[in-house]
């Protein structure tokens, strides 16, 4: 979670310049190997109009109960190359298609952008 922190933060002045809201052909653009993390494995997510597929790092403090199927999930992942503030990005999902992984050693997609 350190490189999303580490992020500059996403902010209006930002977003004006640099990061659009939304982006239908964004997809994972950069990726980290991590050790030991509990991950969600997605299939044809969603976000700010991007449809994508990939692992992504599950935010602290976010319990996925897939017996009891949300429809996002909130995970550490960069948007154009700048973080949410407060919390990490909502993936809108479906679960027939998603996986939780605990314990995982792997690559995770760090960054999704055109």
């Amino acid at each position: 979670m350190n490189f999303y922190k580490a992020a500059p933060a996403w902010t209006k002045e930002v977003a004006q310049k640099q990061c659009p809201h939304t982006a239908p052909k964004a997809k994972p653009k950069q990726t980290k190997e991590i050790i030991n993390a509990t991950v969600v494995k997605v299939k044809n997510a969603e976000y700010r109009d991007a449809t994508f597929s990939g692992t992504f790092l599950l935010a602290d403090g976010f319990s996925l109960n897939l017996a009891k199927p949300p429809k996002s999930v909130e995970v550490y992942c960069l948007w154009h190359g700048y973080r949410l503030r407060t919390r990490g990005i909502s993936l809108i999902i479906d679960p027939k298609t998603t996986e939780l992984i605990a314990n995982y050693d792997g690559e995770i997609v760090t960054n999704l952008a055109s």
